[in-house]
């Protein structure tokens, strides 16, 4: 089991000697790097570049950065691939430049380990952090007949929140649904109060779903079969490449309140800008009403009233840059992919 050890001297004007070990060179991942610098190296804010490659078995590089204090070390190959592994280090806030210092990368399995200076291990900087968002598994109530529809063809029906006060069936008539009431309070400016109800939704199309996969539920909503919603996110953006004039997307589950009241500090505001130049009494209702829709941003598209909770409803909003109608029919074949039918095996 032959070990490897080759030293570089004088890599640049700042480099006394690089050098890496291997201590078997049947593993060329699994090793150390040691870069030596000369006295006043660090002195100036340019970045050290130290390199030992072979090509193209191996590759590795530590960059020591005085300006930034981060030290990136990079492993792989040395065949035009990316690196392996890739970790970023940071100086000690306080270094004498005045003096040699060691650099001691370390890897195994062609993971980078650590990096010391001068002994010391290095702290390594957080470059990312795996973080999972889980959507839920939904569930479209429809009649049979429309799930064959859609299955056949990608046929699906978007509604509108003016749409949602019109239903003659009280799981869907929601005469509330469109308007939020709004509350502004502040103690900024020695103190303000601002209350209104806001009209949203006016330039959006909307498709309920509910979380839960329910007998009585369906049935409540006078259907006897449903779209299951496998990937939600890929089933909304499939749908927005069909809708005319589309903006901006949303999906989440509905917020569930006694009342559809969003209260915000959003600091002290001269009210002046809403006044009307012809009328300077006089408020501009619509001025304020865009102001407060740009405040409360998305919320209000998921605010209902507790009397529905039970519904668990998820609710998809796609909003477009013209007023629309009542509903819009469209055809999306192309979303069917993430959804499925009813099965007696997950039920």
């Amino acid at each position: 089991m032959p070990s490897i050890r080759h030293r570089r001297p004088e890599a640049s004007p700042e480099i006394e000697y690089g050098e890496v070990y291997i201590p078997d060179d049947r593993n060329l991942g699994t090793g150390e790097f040691t870069t030596l610098l000369r006295p006043s190296a660090l002195s100036k804010s340019r970045a050290i570049f130290s390199i030992m490659v072979n090509p193209p078995a191996f590759q590795i590089s530590v960059n020591i950065n005085p300006g930034t204090r981060e030290t990136p070390v990079l492993l792989g190959k040395a065949d035009g691939s990316d690196p392996v592994s890739r970790k970023v280090f940071i100086l000690p806030p306080s270094v004498d430049s005045a003096v040699k210092h060691r650099f001691v990368a370390r890897f195994e399995e062609w993971q980078i380990t650590s990096l010391e200076m001068d002994g010391e291990q290095l702290r390594e900087k957080a470059v990312g952090i795996d973080w999972n968002i889980c959507t839920p598994t939904l569930f479209r109530y429809l009649p049979s007949s429309y799930v064959d529809a859609f299955f056949g063809d990608g046929s699906l029906r978007l509604s509108s929140f003016e749409t949602f006060g019109q239903h003659e069936d009280e799981q869907r008539l929601d005469v509330r649904e469109g308007k939020t009431y709004f509350v502004h309070r502040t103690n900024q400016g020695g103190g303000q109060t601002i209350e209104a109800w806001a009209t949203h939704g006016t330039h959006a199309y909307v498709l309920s779903s509910s979380m839960l996969c329910d007998q009585e539920l369906m049935e409540a909503f006078g259907c006897d079969s449903y779209i299951r919603i496998n990937d939600s996110t890929k089933f909304g953006m499939a749908v927005s490449h069909h809708i005319p004039s589309f903006v901006a997307g949303f999906e989440g589950p509905c917020l569930y309140q006694g009342k559809k009241i969003i209260e915000r500090d959003l600091g002290f505001i001269d009210i002046k800008r809403f006044r009307d130049p012809d009328n300077p009494d006089q408020i501009r209702r619509d001025l304020l009403n865009d102001f407060i829709i740009s405040r409360m941003r998305h919320f209000p598209f998921f605010l209902k009233e507790r009397s529905y909770s039970h519904q668990v409803e998820y609710r998809f909003v796609w909003v477009v840059g013209d007023r629309i109608g009542d509903y819009l029919d469209v055809k999306v074949p192309e979303a069917v992919q993430f959804c499925g039918r009813p099965s007696e095996l997950t039920e």
